[in-house]
């Protein structure tokens, strides 16, 4: 940001803002959620966002500082609020006021304008971008085009066709030592926009025929085994290793194979535990392309199957966090909801923990919906206006249960309890002041929706797509159906919304 300062000395100024996250999950979306709950502090003269990435826990902080000129200054501030160390911003060093050490720090001056530009180059500089390559192997997924099964903290997709995704796992693999690009410009971490992986096939498994059948460049016939282990071996270069598969990593780790998946499959057929990999980091855009490279080093190579899935044709597996799709039919015989209540269980899930159940299934089928992660926008927010945000998303999240009676079985935009002299004012009106009131409030939680929305759109610079997500879980919370509507509304009857026209999957939770 042209608005961050370059010399002076920062304190975190208010413990009670400092907020921290693990670096697995962070994004840019913490970090705008972060700026508009603190847009009134980050306003003040000399205040800035700082954001602290510590290796040795893994974790984000970010808060709220101030920058002083005179060190004697900052070091009293930092002594009576009983803080860890002082930044200096001109020697990019850090003051330790007591025993510890934050890694990396950036400091950005937060403006109307400039909002969303620090929230993105806080969330690159923060997140460890540069990473393992880990080849994972996944099963069939789920449904009746097999979508592909992912390993994963929920468990994979079961073997059945299998194929094979990349994954990758978070490293520091430190500075780079050559930078290239157009006159003038000097390219930091803030710049990467992608990072190719060359993953480079060690040279004496080339020398197995085995290997050399399964590694194998495409529309070499396999009568030409020996031209083609002559062909690689003079590809060998000083170290020798060959190239045999690119992998392109972009900023916010999205992955894709670039070229050679072809060869992914010799992973599976040798006992591989260490890999050699070269990076390429991208910076710029097509216009103004440039180019880091880095030295090649060895890393670990991690292989994980995928467990079982039920799809009917079995498409190749991907990685993820969130585990594996499930049989075709959700586990079970279908969806959970087929138009008639269910038996109500002895202990029934509360309100908050069947929320909770919602949002979380919502965010996974999102991510294999659409692609791309989902955050929740609820965290340390009382009745946020938008529930989830992702890939160019705002996600209103409704969840219910399929014991639900008749007059219950729909997902609606819930009104808040009225405070005190609202009560008072309530109690006084008509029937047909009240009903106006009512709608009067409903409208207003749309028109709050869409204001949020509109911000969103301003801090992003360009368009969000609302959507509702609507989720019926079994009564024992352990099976969900996951309907997708277009739009925020209202009012959603099940008997219109929760058809097979908006279902997008059935899970085991």
């Amino acid at each position: 940001s042209n608005n961050s300062p370059e010399s002076g000395f920062a304190v975190s100024a208010h413990k009670d803002r400092e907020r921290i996250f693990d670096s697995e999950d962070f994004g840019e979306a913490d970090v705008i959620r972060y700026i508009n709950n603190n847009s009134e502090l980050l306003a003040e003269p000399n205040t800035h966002l700082g954001a602290w990435y510590n290796t040795k826990d893994d974790k984000i902080y970010l808060d709220v500082s101030e920058i002083h000129s005179d060190f004697d200054v900052a070091k009293a501030q930092a002594k009576e609020l009983n803080e860890l160390t002082i930044y200096d911003l001109a020697t990019d060093s850090v003051h330790i006021t007591k025993e510890g050490k934050p890694l990396i720090v950036t400091y950005q001056k937060v403006t109307k304008d400039n909002k969303a530009e620090v929230a993105k180059a806080i969330t690159i500089k923060a997140q460890k971008l540069f990473s393992k390559t880990i080849i994972v192997k996944g099963g069939v997924g789920s449904g009746d085009r097999g979508y592909q099964g992912r390993p994963g903290k929920r468990g994979g997709s079961l073997p059945g066709t299998g194929g094979y995704g990349i994954a990758y796992e978070s490293i520091d693999n430190g500075e780079p030592h050559i930078d290239e690009g157009p006159k003038g410009w000097e390219a930091g971490y803030n710049d990467i926009t992608r990072v190719d992986y060359n993953v480079l096939v060690p040279v004496d498994l080339l020398r197995d025929p085995e290997t050399v059948d399964v590694v194998r460049i495409e529309g070499v016939a396999s009568s030409r085994t020996q031209e083609f282990r002559d062909k690689l071996a003079n590809r060998i270069g000083n170290e020798g290793l060959n190239e045999g598969i690119t992998i392109a990593v972009e900023k916010y780790g999205r992955i894709t194979i670039i070229d050679g998946t072809h060869r992914l499959e010799a992973v599976d057929r040798l006992d591989w535990t260490h890999i050699a990999v070269s990076e390429l980091r991208y910076f710029g855009n097509s216009q103004r392309l440039g180019l880091i490279h880095t030295n090649t080093k060895h890393t670990k190579l991690v292989v994980s199957k995928g467990g079982p899935g039920s799809g009917h044709r079995g498409h190749r597996g991907r990685p993820g966090k969130r585990g594996g799709s499930l049989p075709g039919t959700g586990g079970g015989t279908g969806r959970v909801w087929q138009g008639e209540q269910h038996a109500k269980p002895e202990k029934k899930l509360s309100k908050l923990q069947t929320g909770a159940i919602g949002e979380e299934l919502a965010m996974g089928a999102l991510e294999e919906k659409l692609g791309a992660k989902f955050s929740t926008l609820n965290n340390g927010v009382n009745n946020a206006p938008i529930d989830v945000g992702g890939n160019h998303h705002a996600i209103e999240v409704k969840t219910g249960l399929a014991s639900n009676g008749r007059t219950a079985q729909h997902w609606r935009a819930t009104i808040g309890q009225p405070g005190k002299k609202e009560t008072e004012l309530i109690k006084k009106m008509s029937k047909e002041e009240k009903r106006a009131h009512h709608t009067w409030k409903k409208q207003k939680i749309l028109e709050r929706k869409n204001t949020a929305l509109r911000e969103m759109e301003k801090m992003a610079g360009t368009e969000i797509k609302p959507a509702t997500i609507g989720v019926i879980l079994s009564p024992d919370g352990k099976r969900g159906d996951v309907y997708f509507i277009p739009g925020f509304h209202l009012r959603l009857p099940w008997k219109d919304y929760a058809t097979k026209e908006y279902h997008i999957g059935t899970y085991d939770i």
